[in-house]
């Protein structure tokens, strides 16, 4: 999947970079940006499909990556968007692209596989047409089937 840019994102979250956040190099930690990933998955789950909290059924997380691109350091603030490039049956995958400050192109960018999740039979459950819905009334492109 080649390097998304700014532009190609609808859904942000903003988010300063914390002292806490660096590690002994002076950068920020490669497993804070999985947390960067997660503040914007959780926020498109919430703000864009309203399908988020302790339901039945709901989304978890089957698979997280990052590609990271370039150093961030403090102090720093993030924008972070994130858009839905996949649905299937049962999943979503949500790309993420932290960029610093009003930069046009990511420091890291980050891809989730979400599954559709029923909590009381512990199994994959099929996604909401509501949700899918959603995800092509908010999103400019299409997300590939799959």
């Amino acid at each position: 999947m080649a390097t998304p840019t700014r532009d190609q994102f609808r859904h942000f979250v903003e988010m300063p970079v914390r002292w806490g956040d660096m590690d002994a190099f002076g950068h920020v930690n490669n497993a804070v940006f999985v947390q960067y990933i997660e503040s914007g998955r959780v926020d498109y789950f919430s703000t864009v499909l309203d399908s988020f909290g302790h339901t039945d059924e709901g989304p978890i997380l089957g698979e997280v990556t990052c590609r990271f691109l370039s150093q961030v350091q403090y102090p720093a603030s993030l924008h972070i968007g994130t858009r839905v490039v996949g649905l299937s049956n049962r999943t979503l995958r949500l790309q993420t692209g932290i960029f610093v400050g009003s930069n046009r192109d990511p420091a890291a960018v980050g891809l989730a596989t979400v599954v559709w999740f029923d909590y009381r039979a512990q199994q994959s459950a099929k996604l909401p047409a509501r949700l899918r819905d959603a995800v092509a009334a908010f999103e400019p492109e299409p997300p590939e089937a799959g």
